[in-house]
């Protein structure tokens, strides 16, 4: 797979003291552009050209051929150039809250389930986290995701811990067009009237029970761009199966509709698996009950994480 690939070919082979250093370096500078933009600073001109320049120079530095070196929680691994997800990831916390109730949830030993791997954050986080008894599995469809995905664990030296399949999750066997974004790694396989599409390729999705056995599992994270409902439809033996399991799923109304979801249904459809559901507040920290009212004051177009425990 990443043989084939000699843009992979050529990223570094080996985390190296001087690599460690430069990656520290990066963080720092990141880090100020992040604490710079929490407190407002991106909001006044001044600041914003400040963070713009650091986040430049740090991924100019950081920059292998076509992808840029980042890292999370001592973790280093690759993104894409010239993505989303190029500034998401950029040495400073992604979806912090997030992180951190998902760091809380994977225990040592755990067995973890990541739907929509992307190029590894949340499957190598949980290879670290889980030890050498744990077992990570990566789900991730799309080849190039796949490939950079592959490497990441490699150049990590956890391929014992993590299995990639290279299939999506859904409800039943099937073959669905996958839509190839220009401007982010975050495919989809219901289109964004907003996006810029750059290929359109084919997909092979099965039920998850028939990658788990049915067995159980700790922690499923689940992002598939409004394909959730289906991923947990196909997921009924091995979710019934596991005592005490910590769901994080996305929830976001416009995304599920685009995929033939009733939103309301999904959340009722958690519900009905045996999950208490608490959204996670981004901006806060927090977890709180996803009540009418909450739902009520995340707007008309809410995108939240979705905390559910068995």
């Amino acid at each position: 797979m990443t043989d084939d690939n000699p843009a992979i070919r050529a990223l570094p082979v080996a985390i190296t003291p001087r690599l460690k250093r430069k990656v520290k370096l990066a963080r720092a500078a990141a880090n100020l552009s992040y604490w710079m933009s929490a407190r407002g600073v991106r909001d006044v001109r001044p600041g914003r050209v400040l963070c713009e320049s650091i986040d430049r120079s740090v991924a100019r530095r950081m920059s292998y051929g076509d992808f840029v070196l980042t890292d999370a929680h001592g973790i280093p691994f690759f993104v894409r150039k010239g993505t989303f997800e190029t500034g998401a990831y950029l040495h400073r916390p992604f979806e912090p809250a997030t992180t951190r109730v998902f760091e809380q949830a994977v225990k040592p030993g755990a067995v973890v389930l990541d739907v929509g791997a992307q190029f590894g954050y949340f499957s190598l986080l949980a290879g670290k986290l889980a030890g050498p008894r744990g077992h990570v599995i990566a789900v991730e469809p799309v080849e190039d995701n796949l490939e950079l995905l592959s490497w990441n664990v490699k150049f990590n030296s956890l391929e014992d811990r993590i299995a990639i399949d290279g299939r999506g999750l859904s409800d039943r066997r099937e073959t669905l067009s996958m839509f190839i974004y220009q401007e982010s790694d975050s495919h989809a396989l219901y289109r964004s009237p907003d996006a810029k599409v750059r290929d359109e390729v084919q997909v092979d999705l099965i039920p998850g029970d028939e990658l788990t056995g049915g067995k159980p599992v700790d922690v499923i994270k689940i992002d598939v761009e409004g394909h959730e409902q289906r991923v947990l439809s196909g997921l009924k033996e091995t979710i019934a199966a596991s005592r005490g399991l910590v769901l994080i799923a996305e929830y976001a109304p416009a995304y599920l509709e685009r995929g033939g979801t009733d939103p309301a249904e999904y959340l009722d459809n958690i519900r009905s698996l045996g999950f208490k559901v608490q959204v996670i507040y981004e901006e806060t920290g927090l977890t709180g009950p996803f009540t009418d009212k909450v739902l009520e004051g995340l707007g008309p177009r809410p995108n939240v994480n979705l905390l559910c425990v068995k």
